[in-house]
């Protein structure tokens, strides 16, 4: 994967946020470890390009797999929000937030174990991305974030009913 390229601002903030670490120079590491600024600029983004298009140790998985995670809670939610208003639990206005708060730990747990089972999550992130131009596949990830958001908000008005 390619880094996609930011716009000059961008680059100027990042050319002056660069300069002032060499320039502090904690502990002495970054001198020693780059001798001048252009190969501290390297090196940053050789680790911004493992950092987050890297599969295996990069942080994109991680922010898949939150992403996925806290899509599930709405549904959820609904799902808790239904059982309340067809009374088959007992649950008080009062427990929204606790009932919240269970729902993200519930996906985080599910979401977590199931992607890191024995790293399936590379194979399926292959097959994605081998069909990533693919409209079929956009349509169904913005169907389902379309009805995160409605399960959402129907899960907050049937919550709050008398």
């Amino acid at each position: 994967m390619e880094l996609s390229h930011p716009d000059a601002n961008t680059l100027a903030f990042c050319q002056s946020c660069m300069q002032t670490a060499i320039f502090w120079n904690p502990f002495g590491y970054i001198q020693k470890n780059n001798p001048t600024l252009e190969h501290y600029i390297k090196n940053v983004h050789k680790t911004m390009e493992v950092v987050f298009y890297d599969i295996k140790i990069g942080i994109g998985i991680a922010r898949a797999e939150g992403t996925l995670a806290f899509i599930f809670v709405p549904y959820e939610m609904l799902i808790l929000s239904i059982f309340k208003k067809l009374r088959i639990f007992p649950i008080q206005n009062s427990h929204f937030l606790i009932f919240l708060i269970i729902t993200c730990g519930i996906s985080i747990l599910f979401t977590h174990y199931l992607g890191q089972k024995n790293e399936e999550y590379i194979g399926y992130f292959h097959k994605f991305e081998s069909h990533k131009n693919n409209a079929v596949w956009h349509v169904i990830s913005s169907m389902f974030f379309i009805g995160a958001v409605c399960a959402g908000i129907i899960s907050i008005m049937w919550w709050h009913e008398s």
